[in-house]
This record gives structure tokens, C-alpha cells and sequence, in this order.
């Protein structure tokens, strides 16, 4: 089908489509947008990638600003999800983000989009600058578009006129693309009379063929060139372009003869379009090209009319001199067929044979090739397991040094092979494929080897088996190295269980005698404050602060080793439920330092122990709060996606933490400052790695010196 093209330019407001989930930017962008005076503009939001693409489905948007971080998708995943909704031809999409660098704007380009803004460079003049360049992108798609489709209607419309056959199959076929492709109500040929008029040679109306337009005749003589005409009588307009026929390729058809006049008439309510006089121009003339055509086809089809009665005559004249040879020809005809195809039969066996024997002994060399320098342990046995080829390393392997075996049975090469590998190989040959990760067998010698191996049979031409074929690799040493691993292991799990159980209980046995000192500095104090001099209550105070000190690493060595202990209770936990209990058995700590602390709009669900969690996040932000700078803490959660794991990070703007200590913070009693400075025992960080190492998460710190840090941990996610 044909359809009509037209573009008119429309003062309409450009609709703006805003895909970004702070509301602060997207009003920004408004704002920024309502500076420009050359448009006016509606706007559309929306807050994350679903709704987005929803909203564009609805409202068709010309503009769209999208972020390239949102809280549902990745920006270029929406791009491409918009791609696919808009298949013919998708509106300009604007990429922005907060952090830019060339290698991601390269890769929005390439993805389709027709710009990248960073969002802090952004200013009103560049949006609107940059917008204003999107537009004109656009409306310059738009006509180039426009014109390959007007270029493409006019060519299939040639087309078509071309191959229809006939004056009236011509004529018919020119009014019925004319009208889809103008879109106009009726169309009508005119031809050229005796008197200078025309009288209608074919017309359609309404999609429907008549031979009454609007009169019997119409002076064809007045139209020298394409005309519009304002009409009356119900009727818009008129556009009417004179058909002319060509004598000769070379002459320009201005100057030709009038064969008649093309005829398009619009209803009162319809305006042509301004290109539709230079689409019917250029029907008219490919349509004088196939008039032109008809005719001398009507005079080709009666001169071959002519002829075919003079071929004939000549025909039946010689009917009967060809019957006579007919017979002859016949039997030579027959005859010589049936050698020809004997010998090419022949010949395509002969030649069938030799590439096959060819293909074969080519074939046969390379496998003999590929199996005698094979990095691999190979062998390739006949049904009687007699070897017919075999890997350099297979003698390798076996210690066979240069001992020709081909043609030796397999049996008698190593006789000690077991019975149980014997019925394998008998049952490999009735088809059968057998293979083993790890099997073991004795050597004369009593020396137990480990293999891996498989055993195939392999097939002749004829698609019989032919034989084995045996790949082996000695696994001896590799065998060996896993169970003195395994030995390893389990030393070291007791080693680890009975240093956990000896912490665990010298810690507990030293409280007691720890209260006892304390208990005892405290009587001291309260009995003889003030009675003994100064160098006394000195030394009182150094007792009492250090029993106080001894039986805090004493609570926080206990709690370190009863970390992992026992069996954990895991089952799905709301993140954001455990993060909001730290926060409030930390809300006093927080109001003394004025800290604040940003939480996503929603966390994730983890798989862990809420005990544990619990510990983990206060441990965390309580250090954030502890090793503070001179401004207030500003704490930052996050979380994002990271396979089978949810990556929680905690930012804060504290001391920081130099590169070289990022692995030695997480080791027992490791300290990077004095008692003084900052009090604590060096274990809390020990303990956070415990409790992510229990649930098979693992934690490191990006930070440097007096730049805040960034503690990175990992948990599964919730089934």
C-alpha cells in the first residue's frame, strides 16, 4: 500500500519527558527550560525506570531527559528498553548524570543517545543550547525521512505503472496510486480531442472507478504547465499537470505534444499539501512513459499477430517434412541419452571413489598426526585392543620409552590390567562410553597409581565400531596433594577449635580474679580517700584504671571468640529494621557529636543472624562516630546488587585511614593511635570480619588519611 506523506509545522508545546529520581533535579531542568523563549514546553516526570517507560508509551514525548542511575535500572538499560518500544524511529533522549566521565558518555552515544550533560556543569543557557541542537536533530531525521519515503512512493508508483500491461491496465493503475498517495477525494485522465478538449480516458471517485468526473469535457489546450486551482461547488482545489508523450529519449518533454491532462481534485474540507503538484509532476511523467509504451505494444502485438500467421502457414508447409525425421531423430535421441548418462554415471563413480580413497588417507595421516603429538596420554586400539596408533606422551606417561607397540595387544603391554577394566573395554565395543574422575590400580610392583580416563568406541565408514579409543591422565601426584590438603585442613580446624576454646576460657577464668583487684581498689578509695598523700592516691588510681582497662579487652576477647560458636540462626532480615536499632541505641552518642546519617530510601533483605547483623552495623558506625574530624560526623549507608550478595557500603567524613593499614585494621588487637588519643581495645574491627566471613561475605575499607573512609562488606541475599 501506498500511503501519503505530509509534514506541516505545528506550534504545539514540546513535551519534555523527565526520567530522574530527585525531584530537586527534575525541577532544576524546569526551570532552566522555562528561560528559553522560542518554545513553550509541558513537562512530564517521572521517578525511576518503569514509570518512565510507561509514560512515554502514554504521551509520545518529542524530548526526553534521562539519568543515568536510577533507583530501578541502569540508565542504558532504559535506553535500550525505549529502543525496543519505539521501534520505527524512538524521540531524543538527553542522558545526565551526576558523575561524567568520556568513557561513559561514549557509551550513551553508542547506545543511541543524542547527548550526555553532567548535572553539576549544567546550566540554563548549555540545557537549553543543548536542547534548541536536539530539536533540529530531530526535525532534520523527520525530513530526510519524509523525502526518502516521498522518493520511495514515487519509484514503487513508477514501478507499478511500468509493469501493468495495456492502455487501461495503465491508466487504471496511474488514478488508484495517485489517489493513495495524494490522499486526494477524486482523480481523472483527460486525453487530448480532435477540437483541442478532453474527454475522460479513466477516473476514480471515492476509492470506486467512473467515467463521469465533473463534466464531459475539460480544455486541455489552457494547461500548458502544473497548475492549482481554487474551486466551487463542494470542491477545495484542483491540481491539474498535462501528460506529455516523448518521441525520442533525448528531447526534453516540455517541448513535446500534450497526450492529455492529469487531473487531482481535493473536497472543500481538504488543503493539498505543498509537494503534492511536484509528486503529480513526476507521476505524470513516468505515466507518459508507459503510454508511450502501451502504444507501441499495441503495434508489437499486431505485427506479431501478422507474423504468427505467416510462421504458420511456414509451419504446416514443413509439418510434414519434420514428421518424417521425427521418427530418425527420435531413436538417435534415445540412444545417445542412454550412453551419455552410462558414462557420466561412470565417471561421477570413478571420481566419487578416488576423492573418498583421497579424503580417507588424508584423514587417516592427520589423526595419526594429531594423536602422535597430542599434548595428552591418547591411544587409538583395533577390535582385538591391538594399539594402531598412540601419543608420544602415552609412552611418556607408562615409562615405555621408545618401545614400538603398534600392533602389540594392550594386554600384553601391561599385563597386570584388572579384570573390571577388561569387561569395560568388551562393552566399549558394543558401543558403549565409559569415564572416571579418579580410579586407581596396583602395579606389579605393589606401587598404587591414580588415573583419569575415558574410553569411546570409534566407527569405520561403514558406521561399524572399529575399536577403542583411550585417553588417560596420571592424577598420582595431584591425588597425593589432596589428601595431605585434607590432613592439612583438619589440623588446622582442631587447631582452630582448641585456640577459640582456650580463649575463651582464659578470658572467663581471668574476670574473677580481675573483680577481685577491683573490688579491692575500690575499698581502697573509699576508705582512705584523702588519708594517705599524694603518691598513694596515685598509685590506687593506676590499679583501679587498670583493672578497669584489663577487664574491658577481657569482654571484648570473649565476645570476639564467641563469635561463630555454635550453630547461627540465618533467615531472610530487613537490613533497614536492624539499621534503625543501631540507630537508636546509638541516638546519644549521635546527639553529643551532631552526627547525621543518610539511609536510602529503602535497603535490601539479607540472609544473616540479627544478633550478628546488629553488631556488625554498630561496630561500624559507632567507629564512624569515634574517630571523627573537627566537623560534624556525616554518615552515608548504602547498598547495591552484586551477584548472589548485596554490597553494603558505610562512607563517613572522619579521620580516615592510611592505604598501608587497610588490611592490618581487621587483625586482633591491631591499634593505629594511643589509649589517649582514642580509647578501645583493637578488636571491634576484628570481630565486624568474623561476622562476615560467617556468612560467607567478606569486608575491606577504600579510605585515605584525613579523606574519611568507605567500609565495604558483603551479605547473601534473601532467598
Amino acid at each position: 500500500m501506498i500511503s501519503r506523506i505530509t509534514h506541516r509545522m505545528t506550534s504545539k508545546a514540546i513535551k519534555v519527558l523527565i526520567i530522574d529520581d530527585f525531584e530537586s533535579d527534575r525541577l532544576s531542568y524546569k526551570r532552566y527550560l522555562k528561560a528559553d523563549d522560542s518554545y513553550s514546553y509541558r513537562f512530564i516526570d517521572a521517578e525511576d525506570s518503569a514509570e518512565g517507560i510507561a509514560l512515554a508509551r502514554t504521551h509520545q514525548p518529542d524530548v526526553i531527559f534521562l539519568d543515568y542511575r536510577l533507583p530501578d535500572s541502569e540508565g542504558l538499560e532504559t535506553l535500550e528498553q525505549l529502543r525496543q518500544q519505539h521501534p520505527g524511529g524512538f524521540p531524543a533522549i538527553v542522558m545526565l548524570t551526576g558523575q561524567g566521565d568520556e568513557e561513559t558518555a561514549v557509551g550513551a552515544i553508542k547506545a543511541g543517545a543524542a547527548d550526555y550533560l553532567v548535572k553539576n556543569r549544567l546550566t540554563s543557557p548549555k540545557l537549553i543550547a543543548v536542547l534548541h541542537r536536539v530539536l533540529s536533530q530531530q526535525q532534520l531525521k523527520i525530513e530526510l525521512d519524509r523525502s526518502q519515503r516521498r522518493r520511495q512512493l514515487i519509484a514503487d508508483s513508477a514501478l507499478r505503472i511500468h509493469k501493468a500491461t495495456g492502455l487501461q491496465t495503465t491508466l487504471m493503475t496511474a488514478v488508484e496510486d495517485i489517489q493513495q498517495v495524494l490522499g486526494c477525494d477524486t482523480v481523472g485522465i483527460y486525453k487530448i480531442d480532435a477540437d483541442g478538449c478532453g474527454s475522460v480516458a479513466h477516473a476514480i471517485s471515492g476509492g470506486q472507478s467512473t467515467n463521469e468526473l465533473t463534466s464531459a469535457s475539460c480544455p486541455i489546450h489552457e494547461y500548458k504547465k502544473p497548475v492549482t486551482l481554487a474551486a466551487g461547488n463542494g470542491v477545495g482545489a484542483q491540481l491539474s499537470v498535462p501528460i506529455r508523450l516523448s518521441p525520442d529519449s533525448d528531447v526534453d518533454c516540455q517541448c513535446c505534444p500534450a497526450w492529455g491532462l492529469l487531473v487531482a481534485t481535493y473536497a472543500a474540507a481538504a488543503t493539498p499539501a505543498l509537494e503534492d503538484i511536484d509528486i503529480l509532476s513526476e507521476i505524470s511523467v513516468q505515466l507518459g512513459i508507459s503510454i508511450q509504451q502501451a502504444a507501441l505494444l499495441e503495434q508489437l502485438q499486431g505485427e506479431l499477430a501478422e507474423r504468427r500467421k505467416v510462421e504458420q502457414n511456414l509451419k504446416q508447409a514443413q509439418k510434414s517434412l519434420e514428421k518424417v525425421n521425427q521418427d530418425l531423430e527420435l531413436r538417435i535421441q534415445q540412444r545417445t541419452a542412454l550412453l551419455v548418462r552410462a558414462n557420466r554415471q561412470l565417471e561421477l563413480e570413478v571420481e566419487h571413489r578416488c576423492s573418498v580413497e583421497a579424503a580417507l588417507r588424508e584423514q587417516e595421516n592427520q589423526l595419526r598426526l594429531f594423536v602422535k603429538y597430542t599434548p595428552a596420554a591418547i591411544a587409538m586400539l583395533d577390535r582385538n585392543i591391538c594399539y594402531m596408533v598412540h601419543s608420544d606422551r602415552w609412552l611418556d606417561d607408562y615409562g615405555l620409552g621408545n618401545q614400538a607397540i603398534v600392533g602389540r595387544c594392550h594386554y600384553e603391554v601391561f599385563p597386570e590390567i584388572p579384570d573390571r577394566w577388561k569387561d569395560d573395554h568388551r562393552r566399549c565395543l558394543a558401543g558403549e562410553t565409559f569415564s572416571s574422575e579418579e580410579d586407581s590400580f596396583t602395579r606389579d610392583n605393589g606401587e598404587v597409581e591414580w588415573l583419569r580416563w575415558e574410553l569411546r568406541p570409534w566407527y569405520t565408514a561403514t558406521g561399524d565400531i572399529g575399536g577403542l579409543v583411550m585417553l588417560t591422565e596420571f592424577i598420582t601426584e595431584k591425588k597425593r596433594h589432596e589428601q595431605q590438603l585434607a590432613k592439612l585442613n583438619a589440623e588446622l580446624q582442631r587447631s582452630n577449635q582448641e585456640l577459640e576454646q582456650f580463649a575463651y576460657v582464659a578470658s572467663h577464668d581471668l574476670r574473677e580474679p580481675l573483680r577481685k583487684v577491683r573490688s579491692y581498689s575500690d575499698l581502697l578509695v573509699r576508705r582512705y580517700d584523702g588519708q594517705l598523700d599524694d603518691r598513694a592516691d596515685k598509685y590506687i588510681g593506676y590499679i583501679t584504671d587498670g583493672a578497669m582497662r584489663m577487664m574491658t579487652l577481657i569482654n571484648d576477647l570473649l565476645e570476639f571468640s564467641r563469635v561463630g560458636r555454635g550453630e547461627l540462626t540465618i533467615k531472610p532480615y530487613p537490613l533497614e529494621q536492624v539499621l534503625e536499632q543501631v540507630i537508636s541505641d546509638l541516638q546519644p552518642q549521635m546527639e553529643d557529636t551532631e552526627a547525621q546519617i543518610h539511609i536510602p530510601l529503602s535497603l535490601p533483605v539479607v540472609q544473616g543472624n540479627d544478633v550478628l547483623l546488629r553488631q556488625l552495623l554498630q561496630n561500624l558506625i559507632g567507629n564512624s562516630l569515634k574517630y571523627r574530624g573537627d566537623d560534624p560526623p556525616r554518615i552515608l549507608v548504602d547498598a547495591v546488587p552484586a551477584g548472589a550478595f548485596w554490597q553494603i557500603s558505610i562512607t563517613d567524613n572522619g579521620i580516615g585511614i592510611a592505604p598501608e593499614f587497610a588490611e592490618r585494621i581487621f587483625v586482633v588487637f591491631q591499634r593505629l593511635h594511643i589509649r589517649e588519643a582514642y580509647e578501645g581495645t583493637g578488636i571491634g574491627l576484628a570481630v565486624c570480619k568474623r561476622i562476615v566471613e560467617h556468612h560467607g561475605g567478606k569486608i575491606w575499607v577504600d579510605s585515605q588519611l584525613g579523606e574519611g573512609a568507605t567500609f565495604h562488606f558483603t551479605l547473601p541475599r534473601s532467598q
